[in-house]
Parts: C-alpha cells; structure tokens; sequence
C-alpha cells in the first residue's frame, strides 16, 4: 500500500499570516503601487501580500481580476442604489407636502 504525501497547507506552517486579520491593505500603498505597475489587481496583491507574507501567493492562486473587478462592482451598485433611494424617498417627502400644499387648487 503506498501513501500519498501531503502538502503542508499554509494553516499547517505554524505561522500566524494566514490569520484573515492579517489580511490588510492600504489604499495610499495600492495607488502608489499601481502608478509602477500600471495594473490595478496587481497592486492590491501586492499590498496584501506585504501584509500577509510568504503565504500570500495561495490568495493570488485562488483570486482573479474578475474576482476582484466583479466585486467591487456590485459593491458600487449597491452604494449607489442607497444613494438612489435616499434620493427617492427625499423627492417623495417633498412631493407629498407639495400635493398638499396644492390640493384645494383648480385649473
């Protein structure tokens, strides 16, 4: 019977890296990375990894441009729909106290 070795996991290195507190980033660190790399992701990658250390290349391996671009995209919609609909409810208010104000008027 043969055994199969198993590759020692990042958990398994006894380092504390993969710790997701561990897992930061600087948004003054990424703009300053990119104007070198001239690749938004890459940047972001990079500043976590100076966080994170030797293991974050598993991060790398298991996240995409998309990954990245996609997400931050829905996060944009959702904010903007927040501000849409603060918008809203405030045009709404102000239509209710208008309809008011004019009920009682005639053509």
């Amino acid at each position: 019977m043969r055994v199969k070795r198993r590759r020692r996991s990042a958990s398994s290195t006894g380092s504390n890296s993969c710790d997701p507190r561990a897992a930061q980033f600087s948004v003054e660190r990424i703009d300053e990375l990119e104007k070198t790399l001239n690749h938004d992701v890459i940047a972001f990658l990079t500043n976590v990894a100076e966080h994170v250390g030797e293991n974050s290349r598993y991060i790398h391996l298991g996240l995409t441009s998309s990954d990245i671009v996609d997400t931050a995209l829905s996060v944009l919609i959702r904010k903007s729909g927040l501000v849409i609909r603060k918008g809203l409810l405030q045009l709404q208010e102000i239509l209710a106290k208008r309809a008011l104000e004019f009920k009682d008027t005639r053509k």
